[in-house]
């Protein structure tokens, strides 16, 4: 389990870095706005890891071995953090300005829009056979906690060290998804 939750970690700085962006350019913005954005940001990750894990237990079935299923859930796991790394990289500097036209549609279209790799988390977790109940609780409470923060952060202190997040949270996600694939799929003792 301890696992799951470092790679929603690693996962959550994606979102971590766009929503601290956000955060640096809002003003007025209380802690009962912060509550309320984390929390409709939350709800839809959430929503899309339920979606990838719904997907992914149509193909459970298909695939003959467990070894196999836990050894795709890695790779998605991978690929996501080597996406999260490269996005990272590439990733220009920001520029702080206010930004006066940002609502819930706008708020939404982000959650959407960084939730997509959740998705494939979900059908990963799915793979790896996490329990349902365990995930999405750490899905929900990790994306809420992480957001919150992420706002308040870059209200509070602007958005510095985007490039160093994006690819520490990468590198996380590549980590365990290899720990995983050796103690699961080639059977080294940890």
């Amino acid at each position: 389990m301890l696992q799951a939750i470092v790679i929603f970690i690693g996962l959550s700085l994606d979102s971590f870095i766009v929503m601290m962006q956000k955060g640096a350019q809002l003003t007025n913005f209380p802690i009962s706005k912060k509550a309320l954005y984390a929390l409709v940001y939350a709800l839809t990750n959430c929503g899309m890891f339920l979606l990838g894990y719904a997907i992914s237990m149509s193909f459970k079935g298909i695939i003959p071995d467990d070894r196999l299923e836990i050894a795709i859930a890695c790779l998605i796991i991978v690929t996501c953090g080597v996406w999260l790394m490269t996005k990272s990289y590439k990733n220009k500097t920001f520029v702080e300005k206010v930004d006066h036209d940002f609502n819930m549609k706008k708020l939404l279209r982000l959650a959407v829009y960084t939730s997509i790799d959740t998705l494939f988390i979900g059908a990963g977790f799915s793979l790896l056979g996490i329990h349902f109940v365990s995930a999405v609780l750490i899905s929900f409470i990790t994306s809420y906690i992480t957001i919150f923060f992420a706002m308040e952060i870059g209200y509070n202190l602007g958005a510095s060290y985007q490039r160093a997040v994006g690819m520490f949270g990468g590198a996380l996600m590549i980590i365990f998804s290899m720990y995983l694939m050796a103690v699961h799929v080639l059977k080294f003792v940890m």
